[in-house]
């Protein structure tokens, strides 16, 4: 039977108004925040967690909190006098810089099972603000958490020496990597690493979204530069001109012997999009700063599209990337990884907020979406719990996942997994509520087709 216009419109509607999205509910949103606390016990695991519970729970706190409307006025900093309905929200962000500033002065500072916890040095001598941690980078990823503390006057713990306070261990760490401790190539780009010079693009989330947010807190635009300059040098380095793509790992070998990382790991190539995506935001978000650096603005905002075309050109009908976007899931240490395609999706999302637009690959997004959240449960509306889905374990663990310690090993528990899950739901939530609903462009094409087949069928 031939369908009419009206037939095809009536079919439409239908789709649009039955069609149950892929969702996470709040208690599954609870869930996966519960096992990011958990597990999360490296440094660069509770950087990305303080960086990802703004986006999340408290977003006038995050970076990427733009201005409302059409007023003249900053959206960064926020309030310095958080409002009640926020304390809760961030009261973890705060314990970590609690935990952080206690560590500075040699007190017990947290569970950090996974390295040495050791007083950091005090005086004219720069020092990270945790030590005992072979990167010189991932440390640095808990300055957002320390500068909200600052700019919130949160208490401090008990035995601080005089003049040592939040704003003080962020400093000594920027100064840290800037000091000679820190190896540097010839055109200065910071090494990732404490014991030799070695170029991880992991860097790009750690470091310069914190130079950005520092000079945006001390109104010293040279450290927002310095957060441009440190992305441009990155990328001069790890993106390879053939493919678009960032190389994991350049230059010395570990110091363990094995080689360095020169493939096109997934999740290298998230971190860079994710980290060249808060500096622009927090630029943008600084009226003072935005007019002089536009060009600089306009060159973060193509790196990341950069990054997008790159990675999204292999992406296979799985919807998933694989470890190494340019090889095969069979091939050696490869597999289909969930978290680098969590990270993905949510730098797309984000930057449809932040540039106001609609990006290249937002239809992969959302489909990337659809395939991770994807269930046979038909308890949709109040799920609890995660039976059912393709990509969770049943307690709500992304998977399968890329281990954060061996990145050729594929695992099913991933601290910075279950992170990637909130940015992306944190990203993709801000999207719908800035164009009114689910899916907004595609829905209202496919009504507006629709629509006009039928009124020209009718004339």
């Amino acid at each position: 039977m031939l369908l009419t216009p009206p037939d095809i419109l009536s079919i439409v509607l239908f789709a649009l108004l039955s069609r149950v999205e892929a969702h996470l509910s709040d208690q599954q949103i609870q869930t996966i925040t519960s096992n990011l606390a958990q597990s999360a016990t490296h440094t660069w695991e509770l950087g990305t967690r303080a960086q990802a519970i703004p986006e999340l729970s408290a977003a006038r706190y995050s970076v990427f909190s733009a201005p409302r409307g059409k007023a003249k006025k900053s959206a960064l900093p926020p309030p310095s006098d958080i409002p009640s309905d926020l304390s809760g929200a961030l009261s973890p962000v705060f314990d970590m810089a609690r935990s952080i500033l206690g560590g500075w002065q040699g007190k017990k500072a947290g569970e950090y099972r996974f390295f040495v916890l050791m007083p950091a040095s005090v005086g004219n001598t720069p020092a990270p603000m945790i030590a005992g941690d072979g990167s010189a980078a991932d440390p640095a990823s808990n300055g957002i958490a320390t500068l909200l503390a600052s700019l919130t006057h949160q208490a401090l713990p008990g035995g601080v020496a005089d003049g040592v306070d939040y704003l003080t261990i962020t400093k000594s760490q920027i100064d840290f990597l800037n000091s000679d401790k820190v190896s540097k190539t010839p055109e200065g780009a910071i090494s990732h690493r404490v014991e030799q010079l070695q170029l991880w693009s992991d860097f790009v989330y750690m470091v310069p979204p914190v130079l950005a947010y520092y000079g945006v807190l001390t109104k010293t635009r040279s450290y927002l530069v310095d957060a441009y300059v440190q992305c441009r040098l990155y990328r001069q380095y790890l993106r390879d001109g053939s493919t678009g793509l960032w190389r994991h790992v350049l230059l010395g070998p570990r110091v363990d012997g094995v080689p360095n990382d020169p493939g096109f790991w997934s999740t290298g190539n998230g971190w860079a999009a994710a980290g060249m995506l808060r500096v622009y935001a927090t630029i943008k978000n600084r009226l003072e700063f935005t007019g002089s650096m536009k060009n600089e603005m306009n060159d973060l905002k193509t790196w990341v599209e950069e990054v997008h075309i790159a990675m999204y050109s292999h992406l296979d009908s799985s919807n998933v990337f694989t470890n190494y976007a340019d090889q095969s899931p069979t091939s050696a240490r490869n597999f289909y990884d969930a978290s680098s395609t969590a990270l993905m999706a949510g730098t797309v999302f984000r930057y449809m907020v932040e540039m106001r637009d609609t990006a290249c690959y937002m239809d992969r997004a959302q489909t990337a979406w659809d395939t991770l959240f994807a269930t046979n449960s038909t308890n949709l509306e109040n799920g609890d719990n995660f039976i059912g889905y393709s990509h969770f374990t049943e307690d709500g663990w992304l998977t399968p996942t890329v281990n954060p310690n061996d990145y050729s090993i594929q695992v099913t528990h991933s601290p910075e997994g279950q992170a990637f899950v909130v940015m992306l739901h944190a990203a993709r939530r801000d999207w719908q509520a800035m164009n009114g609903g689910l899916n907004f462009q595609v829905h209202v094409g496919l009504l507006l087709f629709s629509i006009v087949a039928t009124v020209i069928w009718a004339i």
